[in-house]
């Protein structure tokens, strides 16, 4: 081992100094390595792949031999990632190419997958693995719903023609139009509008169409696309009523009703957005469009009608929970007078509730007491916190705590007190959301640690349907920027 370093260092020292275009070039040749890679994980053609692959390690060999000094090379050498790639993971899976067998050739994509997980969760590893648990469960009734999680985990990571290539193997219409539905959001997403679009035919199930239609809207669509959208959900509106007469569920109207004001407010639309909620015979779908039409109302600075909309759900504990989170985006934008007014309006709500729902009331008032330390400049926060009953709410106290102050060991202390949740679910969520925390203070290495611990808690679900499930959650759930 002595001797190797010595050897490693000894390269290091002879090599020469990188050049600004040095180090260009080499991660040129990194990048395209890792596209080459990612192309070879989707062909099915064998030889094909096995083309991509020793193209990609030739890339990476070229990076050594011709630019010894930069950060890559030294990446390379020492059996890093560059780009997210190792070579010798890259040589193991030809390998498994080259023998003509594609089990062990996914093993080996999978164990490539599971190490860069473990280190440091990525969309690429999680859609990967998201894919085995799916592969492997063999349960009839839920391997279905396996599928589906890794076409949509698949489409968000940019496999787009694999998750394609699932949806077949779906054996369930209603599933097969959600699985589409979530590969249109995810072109949608990256603007690629045309290819979308074309996809958006095969989805005749109305309200997995009006909620593909939100996508593009939440995407900015522009122009002639845009005036598609528009034109989509105007006839959506119009024939409402009719499609609700022929469907057996009588919620059916007003999920679809739901489903097009949501897209309303991702256009901006937000006078026909309401004038669709009023036309609701579900206070819950009314509520949850309210709910986000006050978040995107708020995001967009427009706190009046926000604080306006928010005041009009119905539900108390929904209400009384959209107050305060108003109330802690006011504080972040220094306006605590706002705050002040929107944590009196979470009070009047939260009596409602009532005592005898202790769970829903208890809640509440946690964040109301969160939002009154913050406004107090958090004095006491410590003794509060103290109090909270729970380890799963002293975890989220902790962890709202370091978001409204922007206090790292606050986010510390959270992951500290979540160790001890003893529901494996509830517990990777907590440190899905710590490490979200962490990205947004920009502390890269605690987010990436923190994910990690999430990852591995869904990684040893030994029920595939389960880690499936838990991989699609972290997948989505995780912040990667």
């Amino acid at each position: 081992m002595q001797a190797l370093a010595v050897g490693f260092a000894l390269l290091l020292a002879l090599a020469p100094p990188a050049t600004a275009d040095d180090s260009s070039d080499a991660n040129r040749l990194a990048v395209e390595a890792k596209q080459l890679y990612d192309r070879a994980m989707e062909v099915d053609d064998l030889k094909e792949q096995m083309d991509l692959l020793r193209k990609a390690i030739a890339n990476l060999e070229r990076i050594v031999r011709e630019y010894p000094g930069s950060e890559r090379a030294v990446e390379i050498v020492g059996g890093e990632k560059a780009a997210g790639l190792r070579k010798e993971d890259l040589e193991q899976i030809l390998s498994a190419a080259e023998a003509g067998l594609p089990s062990v050739l996914l093993d080996a994509r999978y164990a490539v997958a599971r190490r860069e997980c473990t280190k440091s969760p990525t969309p690429q590893c999680l859609a990967i693995l998201t894919l085995e648990a799916a592969r492997k469960d063999y349960d009839t009734i839920f391997k279905k719903y396996s599928l589906v999680y890794a076409a949509l985990v698949l489409s968000n990571a940019g496999f787009i023609d694999e998750s394609f290539r699932i949806i077949p193997d779906i054996n369930d219409k209603d599933l097969q139009k959600m699985a589409i539905s979530g590969i249109v959001c995810s072109l949608a997403k990256v603007h690629r509008f045309t290819m979308a679009f074309n996809h958006l035919k095969q989805i005749d199930d109305v309200t997995w169409r009006a909620y593909s239609l939100g996508c593009f809207a939440a995407a900015g669509v522009k122009g002639s696309d845009r005036a598609k959208i528009v034109n989509e959900l105007a006839a959506l509106e119009e024939d409402i009523d009719e499609i609700a007469n022929n469907s057996s569920d009588p919620d059916n109207r007003a999920g679809i009703l739901r489903s097009v004001a949501l897209a309303r407010v991702q256009l901006g639309d937000f006078e026909n957005a309401l004038k669709i909620t009023r036309t609701m015979d579900s206070d819950s779908h009314r509520d949850w469009v309210l709910v986000f039409a006050g978040s995107v109302l708020a995001e967009r600075g427009r706190w009046a009608d926000a604080e306006k909309i928010v005041n009009s759900i119905l539900e108390p504990e929904l209400r009384a929970l959209r107050s305060t989170l108003l109330a802690f985006a006011s504080i972040r934008a220094g306006d605590i007078g706002r705050a002040t007014s929107l944590v009196e309006a979470a009070e009047r709500a939260t009596s409602q509730i009532g005592e005898v729902d202790s769970d829903r009331y208890e809640n509440a008032k946690l964040h109301i007491s969160i939002a009154m330390l913050a406004i107090n400049d958090f004095h006491n926060t410590v003794d509060v916190v103290r109090e909270v009953p729970t380890v799963e709410k002293r975890a989220m106290a902790w962890r709202v705590i370091a978001g409204l102050s922007g206090n790292p060991s606050h986010f510390v202390s959270a992951r500290e007190i979540a160790h001890q949740i003893e529901d494996d679910f509830t517990r990777m969520r907590e440190f899905a959301e710590i490490s979200n925390g962490f990205r947004s203070l920009g502390d890269v290495h605690e987010a990436d640690a923190t994910a990690a611990l999430a990852f591995r808690i869904a990684d040893r679900e030994k029920d595939v349907s389960d880690r499936a499930m838990s991989l699609h959650f972290l997948a989505f759930g995780l912040s990667f920027e």
